[in-house]
């Protein structure tokens, strides 16, 4: 034979006994036990079209064709393992010998395949499967070359080799076609198997994740191209007032400027049209006054005269009305000179605004900064061009000459409104009024602000100022308002944290927590009242207690470390202040002990060089370097100077005194009635009694007896051989990364090979996920001495009342979470892994 035809046969033959066969003359190609793969049929257009770019090995072609044909409702579509996968894990298994091993890269070759089996359905039939194989495999290494591969499945399709290709070897050979068993490192079985497994292998490498496969698959990129960082404007909603007030500068500004509103009665000087009526006729019309009534219409007799009247018919004459009032215009002139600075500007800018808002005649505002030598453009119809306004600031003693200025070169109509605003005292100047009364055009009103928040308002008539309306405002209140600091609220509520175990998805847990990583000081333990008690852990956790015989509620999930200060109101709200010093700042916890929500405020301003916190009476009195202030627990609002040093140490003493009188052994009996947590795991397994191990302990459930229940337990292995006999042991792997703000806590995760795993929660909790999804989760209290208690992800609990904070279990009940949960759980590792 010449190398085509044996390079044909080579490809396109099964191996001896390997995990896929030809079947029904050559027309199916089916799995070892006989279920179908694909038919000839539809697999030539497929090798067609991979042809143009040279053949991959045949059967990661039939593996990748497999996975597409999983359903939609299989546990492979939904993250687990096709069954067809689990019958290329039980073919390597048996086979390990002669394949030399090469589990791992088997394991993740079928991580590739769940990928694909995961894809939604219409990405993986028709047309758009052979799209998918010719996307997968163009970032594979070709084992036929381009120039032979079309050849090769022309001379396939012809059928003339039919007969070689379909008849399976008698016996596994090696290169020189010699017969070969067991570990053989020629082998054409081994061979062929590292070929296809290594072509997934470069497939998962060039896919890593379903995700990147699956845009491929729909855009033919592998990531979506990362939108352009584009410079969007802000937009501004609502009026000025509104999107000033948003803003933390001008708030204040806003406060003043609309009292200033309801302050200044700005009077109107009107003239209509209608006052009276000029000019001749215009039209004629049916409706009017009778005085304008036509002459023809009052030779009709009296009774005619009345009917036409009434029926508007009699006829009128409609006289020319003179041209409306012309839009009028209201200029304001801020004053910027030297006795204008700090509150004063900001006084005349919010008095600008409020007579600009005050506009019932709906005139038109013309606003501008008057300085020593002249006058320039302000915008107080924006945003920025407020705060533009108060920024500007001219070192002349007073504004007249740009007064001056202004009148002399704006052209100004007789009916235009004048709004002076400057300080009070300088309007009392000889030079000042003097320029006032040289004006071409007067001044109509005049505002006056002063430092101590006093407004007068003016007018002048001819010549002569009459003072409209005074008001005193208090600046420090309206424009430096003691706010208090925005809180964020966190209600618990069930949420999706990403590769995270069941149990984690629900807030508060289904199960209370066992004590663990507890330091037992007094300044890490609050009681709130009697018998109810709050301790933060060594990782950063805060637990809370209501009865010595319930476990604990995990009330805040993550504290900042730091200098700590416990507080509470009444027997229901508790308060924590933590200071920081990595990131130097103050936050403030407040947490409804019934509810579970917790409110955090960041005080807005950064403490340095903090020595001492104390809480008193709904305080807490915080000491740094150099002053004392107290913050108010309620509200997060700081005050400075609250309270005398003397005071604060007298209190300091005796919050020394109640840490000293702390009862340290009441607090270990009471978060602990007498077990020992487990908080890490370095191995686990099934033992060769059919329990699930972990180390050297295992998990059992404890006949009924005379004075006692079933219940589940985890108990030492001793000395018992059936217990200490590792049977089926689960790998080590890296546990994915969970979105969870704190990052003290540590998890361990293990695997079987069929895809159960385990994981191991450092707070003292083993968490059970099986491959099959139709057994729950399972979380299950990892404590030694007493009985433990365990949650299912269906909502079925069992165990110690201490944990489930329900009344005793039965037995019945105890036994049958067992053997539904975690018998199911063992089973199904046991049916479907081998001990490698």
């Amino acid at each position: 034979m010449d190398n085509l035809t044996l390079g044909l046969i080579d490809y396109f033959q099964a191996p001896h006994k390997y995990f896929w066969r030809w079947a029904d003359g050559g027309q199916v190609i089916e799995w070892r036990d006989g279920d179908t793969i694909c038919y000839r049929d539809e697999l030539m257009p497929i090798l067609k079209h991979l042809s143009k770019d040279g053949l991959p090995a045949f059967g990661a072609i039939l593996l990748v064709i497999s996975a597409c044909k999983e359903r939609a409702d299989t546990p492979a579509a939904k993250g687990g393992i096709p069954m067809s996968m689990l019958r290329l894990l039980d073919y390597q298994q048996k086979n390990s010998e002669k394949l030399g091993g090469m589990k791992d890269q088997m394991l993740k070759a079928i991580r590739f395949l769940q990928y694909v089996a995961a894809l939604p359905l219409e990405l993986r039939t028709g047309n758009n499967r052979t799209w998918l194989l010719h996307l997968v495999f163009g970032k594979v290494a070709e084992l036929i070359s381009i120039e032979a591969a079309s050849q090769l499945v022309d001379v396939f399709n012809s059928g003339q080799y039919d007969y070689e290709i379909f008849r399976e070897p008698p016996y596994d050979y090696d290169e020189m076609g010699d017969e070969v068993s067991g570990n053989h490192g020629g082998s054409h079985v081994k061979r062929t198997f590292s070929q296809d497994i290594e072509a997934l292998h470069q497939a998962l490498m060039a896919f890593p994740t379903a995700q990147e496969l699956e845009v491929a698959v729909r855009s033919g990129i592998r990531k979506l191209p990362q939108a352009v960082a584009l410079e969007i404007p802000s937009l501004e909603t609502g009026d000025l007032l509104e999107q000033l007030e948003e803003d933390d500068r001008t708030t204040g500004l806003v406060q003043l400027t609309k009292r200033l509103i309801a302050a200044l009665n700005i009077p109107m000087h009107a003239h209509g049209s209608s006052d009276q009526l000029f000019g001749g006729v215009s039209d004629i019309t049916n409706r009017g006054n009778f005085d304008r009534l036509l002459l023809s219409e009052l030779a009709h007799d009296d009774l005619s005269l009345m009917a036409r009247l009434a029926n508007n018919e009699a006829l009128y004459l409609r006289r020319e009305e003179l041209p409306s009032n012309p839009e009028k215009q209201r200029i304001l002139l801020v004053d910027t000179t030297l006795k204008m600075w700090g509150l004063p500007r900001v006084f005349a800018v919010s008095a600008a605004l409020a007579c600009a808002h005050n506009n019932k005649a709906k005139a038109r505002i013309a606003s501008y900064a008057l300085s020593g030598t002249g006058y320039y453009d302000i915008d107080l119809t924006t945003k920025d061009g407020v705060v533009n306004a108060l920024e500007q600031l001219d070192a002349a003693l007073h504004c007249g000459r740009g007064l001056s200025q202004f009148v002399s070169q704006q052209a100004m109509r007789e009916e235009d409104e004048v709004f002076l605003i400057t300080e009070e005292a300088g309007t009392h100047g000889i030079l000042f009024q003097s320029i006032l009364a040289s004006l071409k055009k007067p001044v109509n009103f005049l505002v006056t602000v002063s430092r101590s928040g006093e407004l007068r308002f003016y007018e002048y008539i001819k010549g002569r100022k009459k003072q409209l309306s005074e008001a005193r405002f208090d600046l420090q209140e309206l424009l430096f308002p003691a706010t208090a600091p925005k809180k964020e609220k966190s209600v618990r509520k069930n949420r999706s944290l990403l590769h995270a175990p069941a149990f984690m998805q629900y807030l508060p847990g289904p199960l209370f927590l066992p004590a663990s990583k507890i330091k037992f000081n007094a300044d890490c333990f609050f009681e709130v009242k009697k018998n109810h008690l709050v301790c933060v852990t060594i990782d950063q956790r805060v637990l809370y207690w209501n009865n010595r015989m319930r476990g604990a509620r995990e009330i805040i999930e993550y504290l900042e470390f730091g200098q700590i200060c416990f507080g509470s109101a009444g027997d229901t709200t508790l308060y924590i202040l933590v200071y920081s010093g990595g990131p130097k700042y103050v936050r403030l916890y407040e947490v409804d002990l019934e509810s579970g929500t917790v409110e955090i405020t960041k005080l807005p301003d950064t403490i340095t060089g903090l020595a001492e916190m104390v809480f008193d009476e709904g305080y807490f009195y915080v000491k740094t370097a150099n002053e004392l202030f107290a913050i108010e627990a309620s509200t997060g609002k700081a005050y400075p100077g609250k309270d005398r040093i003397g005071v604060f140490t007298l209190m300091l003493e005796r919050n020394r005194k109640a840490f000293g009188n702390v009862n340290l052994n009441f607090y270990k009996k009471f978060v602990n009635e007498g077990y020992t947590t487990i908080n890490t795991v370095k191995g686990v397994y099934l033992n060769a009694d059919g329990e699930l191990g972990f180390d050297e302990r295992h998990i059992s459930l404890r006949s009924r007896s005379e004075k006692i229940n079933e219940m589940i337990v985890i108990e030492q292995n001793r000395q018992e051989k059936g217990k200490n006999t590792v049977a089926l042991e689960a790998i080590k792997r890296e546990m994915p990364v969970i979105d969870l703000p704190n990052t003290y806590l540590k998890f361990s995760r293990f695997i079987w090979p069929e895809g159960s795993e385990v994981v191991a929660d450092s707070r003292g909790l083993l968490h059970l996920k099986s491959a099959d999804s139709s057994i729950g989760e399972i979380t299950i209290v990892m404590i030694v001495g007493k009985p433990t208690a365990c949650w299912s992800s269906d909502g079925n609990v069992c165990g110690s009342p201490y944990f489930t904070g329900k009344a005793g279990t039965e037995g019945a009940a105890v036994t049958a979470f067992y053997e539904n949960y975690i018998q199911r759980f063992i089973d199904r590792i046991k049916k479907y892994a081998t001990n490698a």
